[in-house]
């Protein structure tokens, strides 16, 4: 009995030290997004082409208390300079998108001072990146009943699987427009496990990237980033004008790009199947319906879901509008990378 629990305590401080370790490594090497090269001309061609005659009412008739409340506490109003063009603050604003105001809600404000907020970030992105290890089966087995002699060998084992799965995952992935940690030095990007984690379980199942996905609510690209580095490069996208006009920068115009707030007026797509993450919860709940009977008519009959499981009455109940059209979960499972989110793989019966 002494020894299984001495085992036990050597087995946590052992686990301890190994997630100790990394988060020192990452809150000393947090470095912020690089400014991108954006063409005044690029974003003139995509307003002509994505937002003629864009009025900022039409985003404020459609948008949710939730996001209503984070454009309220802007400074710039990022939906005026898209109706009047205003070209020189648009190109501002998305050549350093990251570090924007509009980036609240989207990405981690996150910078070099050392504050509460900071280290709850770091220590957030630690942990997510120790839960997909573990998720990933790589990390070492630690025995009960057993002394854990070979504790550096399966560290140092570790260390080249982490090496390599970076080098898969993160190979001609543009990095330096996220802000980052360092891990074995690599550059990788402060909400990168959780999506990650996503996009390898939609690739276990679809497994054809000859496929087109449609997502809904990208903001900043970095879902539909890692699908096409995935090899997924036909792809719908359907977002609120700012986000929308983010996307279409940040993925070189690859897809096709449609405003949320003119969803009715969309003709038919074809694509296989969709994606969401972090927004059917913060959409409206007409708005919801709104993308729902859009699915519907489509024949979308494949969705994948990352996405919260509260019952915050400030969020809309999206699987309960999927079950009233019969769509149903054959795959549904606690994230084991974010705490509180479910992942769900929905067909239409």
């Amino acid at each position: 009995m002494i020894t299984k629990v001495l085992n036990s305590t050597k087995e946590i401080f052992l686990r301890s030290a190994f997630f100790l370790y990394i988060y020192v490594s990452v809150i000393n090497s947090f470095k912020r997004s690089e400014k991108r090269i954006i063409s005044s001309k690029k974003i003139e061609l995509i307003l002509e082409e994505n937002f003629k005659n864009y009025k900022v009412s039409e985003t404020l008739k459609i948008i949710s208390p939730i996001w209503m409340d984070i454009f309220n506490r802007h400074k710039i109003n990022y939906l005026k300079n898209i109706e009047y063009k205003n070209i020189k603050s648009l190109k501002k604003t998305y050549q350093d998108f990251i570090a924007s105001e509009l980036c609240n809600g989207v990405e981690d404000k996150i910078d070099r001072k050392i504050s509460i907020k900071n280290i709850i970030y770091s220590l957030r992105f630690t942990n997510q990146f120790f839960n997909y290890i573990k998720s990933k089966s790589i990390y070492p087995s630690f025995y009960i009943y057993q002394p854990n002699k070979n504790f550096i060998k399966n560290i140092q084992n570790l260390s080249k699987s982490i090496k390599k799965l970076f080098n898969q995952n993160l190979k001609n992935f543009q990095t330096k427009f996220f802000n980052t940690y360092k891990i074995y030095g690599y550059r990788v990007p402060s909400d990168y496990f959780d999506h990650l984690y996503f996009v390898e379980f939609i690739n276990g199942i679809i497994q054809d990237q000859k496929l087109k996905f449609l997502e809904v609510g990208g903001g900043s690209s970095l879902l539909s980033s890692l699908m096409h580095n995935l090899g997924y490069t036909k792809s719908v996208h359907l977002d609120l004008a700012p986000y929308l006009l983010a996307q279409k920068l940040f993925l070189d115009n690859k897809g096709e790009f449609y405003l949320s707030e003119r969803i009715l007026d969309i003709k038919d797509v074809k694509v296989d199947f969709l994606i969401n993450q972090d927004s059917f919860p913060e959409i409206s709940y007409k708005e919801l319906k709104k993308i729902f009977d859009f699915i519907e008519k489509n024949k979308i009959n494949k969705i994948f879901s990352n996405n919260h499981c509260s019952d915050n009455q400030n969020q809309s109940d999206f699987r309960l509008l999927l079950k009233e059209r019969s769509y149903r979960p054959v795959i549904s499972f606690p994230n084991p990378i974010r705490k509180g989110y479910l992942i769900e793989y929905y067909i239409k019966n």
